[in-house]
This record gives C-alpha cells, sequence and structure tokens, in this order.
C-alpha cells in the first residue's frame, strides 16, 4: 500500500496460485479495525482494493494479508 493514506488508497496483490485471500488492518496492540477483502482470487490475477480509511485515527496500522500459503504483512500509515 502507498504510505502516508489520506483518506482512500489502493492495495494491489496477485498471487502463483489460487487461493482464498482474508486482507486485514490492524491496529498496533493487533486489533482488526478493518477487513477490505474476504474472498477467493484465480492464480496470476492481479487484484486491487480500494481501502477508504473511514473514522480511523491518523497512525500507524499493519496490512495482514492471508492466503492458503501464509501470510504477509506491510506497514500503513494513515495521516490526519
Amino acid at each position: 500500500a502507498p504510505n502516508p493514506v489520506k483518506d482512500l488508497t489502493r492495495i494491489k496483490f496477485r498471487f502463483r496460485n489460487d487461493s482464498k485471500v482474508v486482507l486485514q488492518i490492524h491496529d498496533f496492540s493487533g486489533k482488526v479495525v478493518a477487513t477490505p477483502f474476504r474472498g477467493s482470487i484465480t492464480a496470476n490475477r492481479d487484484y486491487e482494493v480500494l481501502f477508504d480509511r473511514g473514522g480511523l485515527p491518523g497512525s500507524t496500522y499493519i496490512c495482514k494479508i492471508s492466503t492458503d500459503g501464509g501470510r504477509s504483512y506491510e506497514k500503513l500509515i494513515i495521516i490526519e
């Protein structure tokens, strides 16, 4: 995800295998504050999720993408 984020950002991903995917935004205490995507994806296809920060305050968050094959994390900085 491009940083920093003011209101909206696009989160892009692609995987080599068909998979179930859950994209979650966590605050630094580990609490899930948003789930912008949950579904199945097709291998080798580009996906883009538009994330609207909504009422989330400016802070640093963790963007977590979970698939059948594992998890990846990326820092997401939201500014006021």
